[in-house]
């Protein structure tokens, strides 16, 4: 995963179209926010508990999932989105993606 420097309160905007599939609290992460779209699988980690999504719900790219917020504790203390992307199960670059 890539670890994205953003202040508290960042909208959070899916990466490409999809289907939510799970949105769950993770002690080290926050808010996880899991995404399947064409054979991958996006993890957006950090957002704030209140996200604008839920497991089922399909998003086209661009679509807001929520809002970082303030010092997960795996940082230290500095805001940003954890972005993981899978595919066929195993971790890829989501630099790759980014423009």
């Amino acid at each position: 995963g890539v670890d994205i420097a953003s202040p508290q309160g960042t909208l959070v905007v899916a990466m490409e179209d999809g289907t939510i599939t799970a949105v769950y609290s993770d002690a080290l992460w926050g808010t996880v926010v899991e995404q399947e779209a064409g054979g991958k699988i996006w993890r957006y980690c950090g957002l704030e508990s209140e996200v604008r999504v839920a497991a089922g719900d399909s998003v086209a790219a661009g679509d807001t999932l929520g809002r970082l917020l303030t010092g997960d504790a795996e940082s230290s203390g500095e805001s940003h989105l954890h972005l993981e992307l899978l595919r066929d199960g195993r971790y890829q670059d989501p630099g790759t993606y980014l423009k």
